[in-house]
Formats: structure tokens, sequence, C-alpha cells
């Protein structure tokens, strides 16, 4: 965007999206301004993330959810001149090799730590870092565990591959006393903070599914952690 002289974006995503959020302080911090295309919501909005991203945007505009499917149609015909459109979770050939990074992060940390994980925990929104992360890991005797937390996710397939819908508030942004119960525990005993979006379910999947696998797991912590809602 920097070397195309982008001054204006338009993202879409949902107003819980974690790439809005962040993407939109990176976009500010190099002279970029961001406005969004945001899928409406049924549940109340000034909470979790939207809170926050609403401080950032020059501006926001609504589509319900049976237009959801013709987001990027749209984006392109609201988008004003000069304005790069960054589709949901950014999922687009430009951010593939940052995306990648991860598998390189994986593998040195198993070089360095002595071991081959078996068994490896991914969450996926639109599917982009689990993609990139499940190509740049195949074909070495793993088995990847992908908890999709939106129904839209684009993930490979093949045997080495398993697709979870979660077990637990499986609605994209949904969050009962029992998640939000899973994840103070967690953090009381771990000291790492989850959030009720991807990786509280992620975690929660993983400890259901764990005790039965073979070798070393990993479970990719995406971040997130900003991503609270006020229960």
């Amino acid at each position: 965007m920097l070397s195309k002289n982008v001054k204006k974006a338009l993202l879409i995503g949902s107003a819980h999206s974690n790439n809005i959020l962040g993407l939109s302080q990176i976009l500010i911090e190099n002279g970029i301004a961001p406005r969004a295309l945001m899928l409406r919501l049924k549940s109340p909005l000034d909470q979790g993330n939207f809170r926050l991203s609403k401080m950032l945007l020059r501006g926001i505009e609504w589509i319900e959810r049976d237009e959801w499917p013709r987001a990027l149609e749209i984006a392109q015909k609201m988008a004003q001149d000069g304005e790069m459109i960054i589709p949901e979770g950014a999922d687009m050939p430009e951010a593939f090799a940052g995306a990648q990074t991860l598998a390189e992060d994986i593998k040195r940390n198993e070089e360095r730590l002595g071991l081959k994980f078996a068994h490896i925990f991914l969450d996926a929104g639109t599917g982009l870092a689990a993609r990139a992360a499940i190509l740049g890991l195949r074909g070495e005797n793993r088995h990847f565990h992908v908890v999709k937390a939106s129904p839209y996710a684009k993930l490979p397939k093949g045997d080495d591959i398993s697709h979870y819908k979660p077990s637990i508030c499986p609605s994209f942004g949904s969050s009962n006393r029992q998640l939000l119960s899973f994840m103070r525990d967690f953090t009381y005993k771990e000291g790492i903070f989850l959030d009720p979006l991807y990786t509280g379910k992620l975690f929660f999947e993983a400890k259901r599914l764990s005790p039965i696998l073979k070798g070393p797991v990993l479970i990719v912590h995406s971040g997130n952690s900003l991503s609270f809602v006020n229960n």
C-alpha cells in the first residue's frame, strides 16, 4: 500500500473483527485513513472490538446479513477514488507472505526445542492464517486440527486435516457463562488471556481433544486479547 501511495482504505468485516481493529491502527500509523463496511449484528454493538474500532475508523457503512455474500461487490461499488479495498480478514494475495511466517516460526521453535509437533491446533475466521500455516508445514507427518469460528473459512482439505465447528457457542461472536468461566480459569492457571471469538473456543476444543492424541501437541494462540465482550 505504501509503495502504491495509497491514502485511503475500505475494510470489510464484522463489528467484532480483530482484523479491522488491528489493521486500522497500523494504517493510521502509516498515514492511511481507514473506513469500514461492517456486517450488522443483532447483539448490542458498543462493546468489545467495536468500542475501540469506532474510535479509529473515519466512517462506517452497514450491510445486512442477507447481503453479506455480496460484501466485496458492494464495497467495489462504494469505494472512492484511490481507496484500496481490504477483504474480510485481509484474505488477499498481498497478505499471504506475511501469514506464512507462522510456519517458519514454528519450525524454528521446533529446532530449538528438539522436537516435532505431531498435532497442531489452529483457529480460523476467513482461514488465511490457518491456510498459510498448513501449506508451510504439511508433508512432515503432522495432523492439523482447525476450529472454524466462521462458516466462511476457506481451508485446505486432506486426511491430515480435521475441521471442527466449536462445540460451545458455535455462532461467531456468541459467548455464554460456560465459555467465559473456562477463559477465566485458564487465565488464572496459565497467565494467558483468551478471547471469546477465537482463542477461547480453540483452547476449549483443544482441551477436549488433546487427551486422546499421541505425540507433542501445539495450540497456536492467534492473539486477539482485546476481543473481550462485556459480560
